[in-house]
């Protein structure tokens, strides 16, 4: 028979319970997209009308290039029509009315943010939550690639990446992450290898275990042909993106309303970037979801003294 006692620890436990399984909630962080990195099939379609010339996605309507002329696809299986990849933890393009681009007219879209910091300079983007989604959240993750430059003995390059965040009524922003130091050592875990490849990499290879894999695509846009006269086409393979293998802890007793990513480099042409394609966070429960719980528990208590 349960006793007083147990009953208030399976409550308690049960609450607790509840807490920690919080599903992921997507954000909404397309006021700060600047890049398309999406191309699709009418896009493609588009592009290969210009025949006897270099008509890749990224040299007739500009940006998508994210490495060596590829980018990510969307539709015709590429990215999924409602952005949710990750079983469902992130929302690629979440906020848009048109998701992904579908012909020449749409060129602008934009759908990730892409900071590229390549010449002694540092960049950043600001997203401000929508009002709706500015509430309490213990944990945030995020959906993205990078890149830091090689090591070249004669040129050690410093490099930085951060992500911060800030609470309403604080003006401070506050560091979740911070990946600092130089080509030589490879500093903090932020890629590896030469320019786009570590995180930016078509594979799932990565040097830390502070790094796990997302699985986004099985289809990606490619290119084919020779210099000159190359075109972009759907490739097969699947296409991976990046998260935290733990979610970066937030103040849950403050209400999350902004992020900031930031970049720099003070080489020349040595880069440093970041991708961001999609943020998640775990709600705080409500105090009126903790009293209704805490109500159930009364109740069953008052019935098992009775």
């Amino acid at each position: 028979m349960y006793t007083r006692k147990s009953l208030v620890t399976m409550v308690v436990a049960a609450l607790c319970a509840a807490t920690a399984s919080a599903a992921m909630q997507p954000l909404t962080i397309s006021s700060a997209f600047n890049y398309d990195a999406v191309g699709t099939v009418e896009e493609i379609a588009y592009c290969n009308t210009f025949t006897g010339v270099d008509h890749q996605l990224t040299n007739i309507l500009g940006q998508h290039s994210m490495y060596s002329g590829q980018t990510y696809l969307g539709g015709d299986g590429g990215l999924p029509a409602d952005g949710i990849i990750d079983g469902g933890n992130f929302e690629v393009g979440r906020g848009l009315t048109s998701r992904y681009a579908t012909a020449a007219a749409d060129a602008a879209q934009s759908n990730i943010i892409r900071l590229r910091a390549n010449s002694r300079e540092t960049l950043s983007a600001e997203v401000v939550l929508p009002a709706a989604e500015q509430q309490r959240y213990s944990a945030i993750n995020f959906a993205f690639s990078g890149e830091r430059y090689k090591f070249e003995a004669s040129k050690v390059t410093h490099y930085t990446a951060s992500i911060e965040v800030r609470y309403a009524g604080d003006s401070a922003w506050h560091v979740l992450w911070l990946s600092t130091g130089d080509n030589a050592t490879l500093g903090g875990s932020f890629g590896t290898g030469n320019g786009t490849s570590g995180l930016s990499s078509w594979d799932k290879n990565t040097d830390t275990a502070d790094w796990a894999v997302v699985h986004a695509t099985e289809k990606r846009c490619g290119t084919a042909g020779s210099s000159g006269s190359r075109y972009s086409n759907t490739k097969a393979g699947a296409t991976y993106l990046w998260k935290f293998a733990n979610d970066l802890p937030l103040d849950g007793s403050k209400t999350l309303e902004a992020l900031r990513i930031s970049v720099s480099t003070d080489g020349v042409n040595r880069p440093t970037g970041v991708n961001l394609f999609a943020a998640s966070a775990v709600p705080v429960p409500e105090p009126a979801t903790a009293g209704l719980l805490a109500l159930g528990a009364a109740g069953l208590i008052f019935r098992r003294r009775r």
